[in-house]
């Protein structure tokens, strides 16, 4: 059987029931609690950058490290690398690459001063394999300065990324890498920068 549709309320007892409504919400919000909003929650606004300089100092500050990323790769890649250390400088990340380094090496000991930065004084080493990095001294010292620290069980730091399908010996094969044929240089820089501001400080 068909039953008959109740009345729709007049126009007017909607109002008085969303007046109702309102002044309790106005009741409620005077004793102390906040009640359910209809407005949207504002987000909270990004932090400036020079909040973000002084987080990122902390942490370095916190592992007494130096720099935030150290790039380690053969010469011969340096046109790619160079863009990445462009675009991590121009972010606010302190990132140790030769070049701009040239009056504070000159001079000293690089097998030790080397040594120092990958091994100690940055906190994670972007390491740039490829088919001429296993072939190059310096960056078979960084190599090995890196992974004393990182087996030391100071995981995290080892950030490798490759060129091609080619295995540096002694990184272990479990470490997480990307892959740049599918990466520019922007990009590998942005994702090097959430990396630095996101990870919990090192011990």
């Amino acid at each position: 059987p068909l039953f008959p549709q109740s009345p729709r309320p007049p126009r007017a007892a909607i109002a008085a029931r969303r007046n109702e409504l309102e002044r309790s919400r106005a009741d409620v919000q005077a004793l102390g609690f906040k009640g359910r909003s209809s407005e949207p929650t504002p987000s909270a606004p990004p932090p400036s950058a020079s909040t973000v300089k002084e987080m990122r100092s902390a942490r370095r500050a916190a592992g007494r490290r130096k720099y935030d990323v150290a790039l380690s790769f053969a010469g011969e890649d340096r046109e790619y690398v160079e863009k990445v250390a462009d675009a991590l400088r121009a972010a606010g990340v302190d990132v140790f690459y030769d070049r701009y380094e040239q009056v504070n090496l000159w001079g000293k000991d690089l097998a030790e001063h080397f040594g120092h930065v990958y091994g100690q004084d940055a906190r994670f080493v972007g390491m740039f394999s490829s088919r001429h990095y296993p072939a190059k001294a310096w960056p078979n010292h960084e190599k090995s300065h890196a992974l004393a620290t990182h087996l030391k069980g100071v995981g995290g730091r080892m950030l490798p990324v490759r060129f091609d399908d080619t295995d540096i010996p002694g990184v272990p094969g479990t470490i997480g890498y990307l892959d740049l044929r599918v990466l520019t240089p922007d990009r590998l820089a942005e994702l090097v920068r959430q990396k630095i501001d996101s990870d919990a400080p090192d011990a």
